[in-house]
């Protein structure tokens, strides 16, 4: 694996842990929900990003080895 290979791999695992901080953020807003939240889309739009939390860190990973290549496992 060239370096060149090894430094997207990083940098997409990078991107990934900062998906990963924006979502939790946002996910920040459940706190001041309520059960009478007249906007029940706002739920929806919270499961679509628990759905996105679930996602992330397989897609991290994979570019945290991709990173690695053939070294040191």
């Amino acid at each position: 694996m060239s370096s060149g290979d090894a430094q997207a791999g990083l940098a997409d695992a990078s991107r990934m842990r900062d998906f990963i901080v924006i979502i939790l953020a946002l996910l920040e807003e459940l706190d001041s929900l309520t059960p009478e939240e007249p906007d029940r889309s706002v739920f929806h739009e919270h499961a679509g990003l628990f759905d996105d939390i679930a996602e992330y860190p397989g897609f991290g990973a994979a570019a945290a080895r991709r990173a690695a290549g053939a070294g040191n496992s």
